[in-house]
């Protein structure tokens, strides 16, 4: 995707991508199938470039995520019900 080389996009609010994208903060979404509505995007875009920072948006939303934090999470989900289990006598 366009954001993990700090690219602005405009994405449809279909599918994956429209989850990943912050509205009119890291790119723009619009609705899908609709010709009008991504000429808007482009519009709102050549407006918002002086306003709105996309590129230091991209790289503040990349690196709050919490996708770094996923092993670990996951880690844990698994470890501490196996710790609980194996206090358990039977």
């Amino acid at each position: 995707m366009y954001h993990s080389v700090l690219k602005f996009c405009i994405v449809s609010a279909v599918g994956g991508l429209s989850e990943f994208v912050q509205d009119k903060y890291t790119g723009i979404i619009v609705q899908p199938d609709s010709e009008e509505a991504l000429a808007e995007g482009i519009i709102s875009y050549f407006e918002l470039r002086d306003e709105i920072d996309f590129e230091k948006n991209i790289t503040d939303a990349l690196n709050n995520n919490k996708f770094s934090e996923l092993p670990g999470l996951i880690n844990k989900i698994i470890d501490e019900p196996l710790a609980l289990f194996s206090r358990i006598k039977l």
